[in-house]
């Protein structure tokens, strides 16, 4: 049996140490996934390979841009993310990052952000850490096993396993970045607007489309809800542009640019904003890039307007000879000052009121049109009118809306008097003739507004030959029959502009036998 000498050098143990080291630093790199090329021979790693988190909750639009493409997506809630992606968040956005060991990190509107994970050699040995490059906007995070870092272009905060930590970076340029950011920066800022293949619909209001504010407001403003559809819906930030389109004196089109807005459209391409306009006119909107150019060079516009003119003034019962009367009936005193006075509720800064006196509800002609600096308006002073009218009043106030009531019916009657005796079919005997001297007393009631009666008395219902015909001042008359028979008598009213219609005629009969 041949003993075996284990009796080594020096320098051969020195070499067998080194080979069993340099073993065990290579089984450490393959496992960890330590790029030499990155660290001996300062290649860049392949990006965007390897799966780091998966994205949590998220509410309004988020998007993401792998590190081998340029264009931003919307990225929805459990999807992979990969080393270097860049996640943005929109302005009514937020998302939580899970990642794989169990940490997270919170993003805030209006976040950007760049995913960094690599591994580090020390004297400690191999060590994997998370980067989280704050770009802009606010982010909170938590660590578990894994170390994170959130990295601005000015300050770096280690985030622990026990608590939340938050950094906030308000937007800067980027040429103000600091060296270990260039790559971000140049990297994964949002990429200007392309327009290409874009295809914009504006839907409401249509085009032309007539807007009135709602009846009997005080509050003078239109809400108009103006809505989009923009496709590819990866487009999701715009411009918004309201303009006043008013007519110059030689006819031509003044454009007046009055608000200006970065809105978005949300997954669907589909977007709205709320505005409320103070003045009445003409408008137009429209979107464009985000950055103020046009979208392929086309203009996406549209135009509405808003009708100045809305109902808002109550009116009043009018007032006839300073009452609430609609016709001459006697009301107890024989009034002879005949006018109408309009009246209306006064409306808030109102300075001065339009009347029109219209030949229907439709206003196609004006009969009589007056300014009043007070709610009312009294016309026609000793002239009476017979039948309908109609009346509209309106005011201009200082937003330059129109507030007026809708056109409203005023209809005064001038009635004929009411018979009084004797009364119709009445039969008149010998004896009644006798007391009376062979008289008959004729009678009616008083109607306002009047000058004198017209009174007739005939022997046939159609009146074509009176007996008799008389223009009075009172409202009685003494009759003496010719001889007896059956006669009619009727009787109007009449003031110096107007006649009623004839009362309708009574009959009565004169006997000459009989007690």
């Amino acid at each position: 049996m041949i003993k075996a000498n284990l009796n080594f050098k020096i320098w051969e143990i020195t070499l067998l140490t080194f080979s069993l080291v340099c073993f065990a630093g290579s089984v450490l790199i393959y496992y960890n996934e330590i790029s030499l090329r990155k660290y001996i021979l300062g290649w860049e790693e392949e990006q965007g390979i390897t799966q780091v988190g998966k994205l949590g909750d998220k509410s309004g639009l988020v998007r993401r841009q792998l590190n081998q493409e340029i264009e931003f997506r919307s990225i929805e809630k459990t999807e992979d993310l990969f080393n270097f992606d860049t996640i943005v968040t929109n302005p009514n956005g937020a998302a939580t990052v899970t990642l794989n060991d169990g940490g997270s990190i919170e993003l805030g509107p209006n976040t950007m952000v760049r995913l960094s994970f690599e591994s580090k050699l020390s004297l400690q040995g191999i060590s994997r850490a998370a980067t989280i490059l704050v770009v802009v906007g606010k982010v909170t995070g938590q660590a578990k096993d894994m170390k994170i870092e959130l990295k601005s272009r000015d300050k770096v905060i280690s985030l622990t396993k026990d608590r939340q930590s938050k950094m906030e970076v308000s937007e800067a340029p980027l040429i103000k970045a600091k060296p270990e950011l260039a790559l971000l920066t140049t990297a994964v800022a949002p990429p200007p607007p392309v327009s290409a293949g874009v295809e914009i619909k504006l839907l409401t209001p249509k085009e032309g489309e007539m807007l009135h504010i709602s009846k009997d407001t005080q509050i003078l403003e239109k809400k108009v809800e103006l809505t989009w559809k923009i496709e590819p819906s990866s487009v999701s930030k715009q411009l918004l542009v309201l303009s006043r389109v008013e007519k110059t004196e030689n006819g031509e089109l003044k454009i007046q640019e009055i608000y200006k807005k970065q809105v978005t459209s949300d997954e669907q391409g589909s977007g709205q904003e709320t505005l409320s306009i103070k003045s009445p006119g003409g408008y137009r909107w429209e979107l464009k890039q985000s950055d103020g150019t046009l979208f392929q060079e086309k203009n996406y516009f549209s135009g509405f307007k808003i009708n100045p003119e809305f109902e808002g003034i109550e009116v009043l019962s009018p007032l006839v000879g300073g009452q609430l009367i609609q016709s001459n009936k006697y009301l107890g005193a024989g009034k002879k000052t005949f006018d109408i006075t309009l009246q209306w509720k006064p409306y808030k800064d109102a300075k001065n009121y339009n009347i029109q006196i219209i030949d229907s509800p439709k206003a196609n002609k004006k009969i009589l049109e007056k300014t009043a600096d007070k709610a009312s308006y009294s016309f026609n002073k000793g002239k009476i009118i017979s039948g309908k009218i109609y009346y509209k009043i309106s005011t201009k106030l200082p937003s330059g809306f129109i507030a007026s009531s809708s056109p409203t019916e005023f209809n005064f009657n001038f009635l004929p008097p009411i018979l009084v005796k004797p009364l119709d079919k009445a039969i008149m005997q010998k004896k009644d003739l006798t007391e009376a001297n062979n008289k008959v007393l004729l009678t009616w009631q008083k109607t306002s507004f009047t000058e004198g009666y017209n009174l007739e008395v005939a022997t046939e219902s159609e009146f074509k030959k009176p007996v008799l015909q008389k223009d009075l001042k009172d409202n009685f008359f003494v009759f003496k029959p010719a001889s007896p028979g059956q006669f009619f008598w009727r009787v109007r009213s009449y003031s110096e502009t107007a006649k009623s219609a004839f009362s309708a005629p009574a009959a009565f009969e004169v006997k000459l036998e009989g007690k």
